[in-house]
């Protein structure tokens, strides 16, 4: 199967595109995972090298969503 074709097929059964989802999880992810933590630099398994980025890209998406 293509890559165009995947993505059609799975924006027509999600209702938005493949990278629009993942990005929505993963800050989804990291707003839960730094609603949790006490730690400042602790590293973040959202995809993000630390914490400040994912706290940033959270905020980001909270401002603009």
């Amino acid at each position: 199967m293509s890559r165009a074709t995947l993505a059609r097929r799975f924006t027509d059964l999600v209702g938005e595109p493949p990278m629009t989802y993942l990005t929505g999880w993963r800050l989804t992810l990291a707003a839960d995972l730094l609603r949790g933590s006490d730690e400042p630099s602790r590293p973040s398994p959202a995809g993000w090298g630390t914490e400040r980025p994912s706290r940033s890209a959270v905020r980001s998406s909270a401002a603009t969503g």
